[in-house]
């Protein structure tokens, strides 16, 4: 839960200061905050949904893990669609960086937070 709230804290700083500044890196990195954050809460409650043993097979409950994981792929992959659309559009018309050193800083603290999840999933598994 730690992780959740710190994660989703740092998606909406990185995702104001991406728009403020003008930065296609922070918004973009913001979006794969979003996508760790849907993870977190997909694997939550596909870990409290499926029960630990089942007594025959079924396709029920049992499998939430795995549509959360198809749900979360889904949006990947739109997501680097829409990264890939607005680099093309930069690519062709540039545009100018507001507060080079504020991308700089908020982009190190992004960094700081996906290790501080690096280490607290370290050898564990969500699901």
């Amino acid at each position: 839960m730690f992780m959740l709230l710190l994660t989703s804290v740092f998606f909406l700083v990185e995702i104001i200061v991406g728009y403020v500044t003008n930065s296609m890196a922070l918004v973009a990195d913001s979006f794969h905050m979003l996508s760790d954050v849907i993870a977190l809460v997909i694997a939550y409650v596909s870990v409290r949904m499926s029960p630990k043993k089942w007594s025959k097979n079924t396709f029920g409950w049992a499998r939430a893990e795995v549509l959360g994981a198809l749900v979360n792929a889904v949006f990947l992959c739109a997501l680097c669609f829409s990264i890939l659309v607005e680099s093309l559009k930069r690519f062709y018309k540039t545009e100018k960086l507001h507060e080079p050193c504020l991308i700089l800083g908020v982009g190190i603290c992004g960094l700081i937070v996906n290790v501080i999840g690096l280490y607290m999933f370290k050898g564990k598994s969500i699901c």
